[in-house]
């Protein structure tokens, strides 16, 4: 191996080299063997008038192993769906399995389906603290959309809403019910804060807390945690 260059002077030795190599094994291999940049590289290649052989069976391995890298791009690889398999299992993420095999997209049934589950599982959603955030999950047999629009078609009052009859439960057929959505609105987490909860939060925010801070401390979605410490609500 050559020593790190300290000036731009190319030695004749080096030349040599260059000009008997560079076409086999290209810019960056140049470079780490000869321990100068690639700038320097490309513009002495460019002087002795030396093109990389496309054909040389380095290309081709460096080809190859880009177009592996490639083949799995926008797709899951497998091992990274048997991460997530798994972490269904668990109750930690969810995975739309069904999604495009059931033709229930525009269903009435799939828009309350992808609610709830976004709710639990995707931290990305507004209420997302106030039900993901707090443990609440949907059972395993819901993951299904195909399942839950049975149960769906079994039990749903036009105009109502999806409700949870235990706030602390999980999303399942034995604790779930279709109610009033004026009802629904006196059952939501920031309904059931206490006096002493809501003088916390305020003297939070005081503090210098972010509402984000603060509705992840107390399972609340930052909007309601807004509406509290702007006295909107629990005056």
């Amino acid at each position: 191996m050559h020593q790190t260059h300290n000036t731009h002077r190319w030695s004749s030795q080096d030349i040599e080299w260059l000009r008997t190599n560079y076409p086999q094994i290209g810019l960056l291999a140049s470079s780490q063997h000869l321990q100068r940049s690639t700038p320097s590289i490309r513009a002495m290649a460019s002087r002795l008038g030396l093109k990389q052989n496309k054909n040389s069976q380095f290309s081709k391995e460096w080809k190859s192993r880009s177009k592996k890298n490639n083949a799995w791009r926008g797709k899951k690889r497998p091992a990274h769906s048997e991460i997530m398999k798994k972490r269904v299992r668990e109750g930690r993420v969810l995975i739309n399995r069904h999604v495009g095999k059931h033709q229930l997209s525009k269903t009435k049934a799939y828009i309350i389906w992808n609610g709830m589950m976004g709710r639990c599982y995707r931290t990305s959603a507004g209420s997302y603290m106030s039900y993901g955030g707090r443990g609440i999950r949907v059972c395993l047999d819901w993951h299904n959309i195909v399942k839950f629009s049975e149960w769906f078609n079994e039990n749903y009052i036009d105009g109502y809403s999806i409700e949870r009859v235990d706030v602390n439960g999980h999303y399942e057929p034995s604790n779930c019910i279709f109610i009033d959505p004026k009802k629904q609105a006196h059952n939501t987490r920031s309904n059931i804060l206490t006096r002493d909860e809501v003088d916390k939060i305020r003297s939070l925010y005081l503090q210098g807390y972010t509402q984000t801070e603060i509705g992840k401390k107390f399972s609340v979605n930052k909007k309601h945690i807004h509406a509290i410490v702007h006295n909107k609500i629990w005056k």
